[in-house]
């Protein structure tokens, strides 16, 4: 089962921060938030592999598998702006590359 969210999704596919659970409570973000994909995938499938990554790297990785380069950064948009990159070989780099937070001055002076 392969799934892309907004936020930070660890190596373990575990939503270590996802900014659509705002209002969640720390104890209840840790137990129910963070296994969220790893319940939904066992419930869905059974015990099958699981990847899920950040839908901003998600995008990179579609744009260099319809363009056939790499060196591209994908662009989502959804509850915040997600991006991702991917490398000359069409590889993530692994960075966190959430843009929802980023401050854009676009004043010339």
């Amino acid at each position: 089962v392969g799934g892309s969210a907004t936020g930070t999704i660890s190596a373990d596919n575990e939503a270590t921060w996802c900014d659509i659970f705002p209002n969640v409570k720390p104890d209840v973000y840790k137990e129910k938030v963070v296994p969220i994909f790893k319940r939904i995938a066992k419930d869905l499938a059974g015990d099958v592999p699981l990847k899920v990554i950040n839908d901003g790297e998600v995008t990179a990785l579609a744009a260099v598998q319809a363009i056939k380069k790499g060196n591209v950064m994908g662009i989502s948009m959804g509850s915040s702006e997600g991006a991702g990159y991917a490398n000359e070989d069409g590889n993530l780099m692994g960075w966190i590359s959430e843009l929802c937070y980023v401050k854009l001055d676009l004043n010339p002076k």
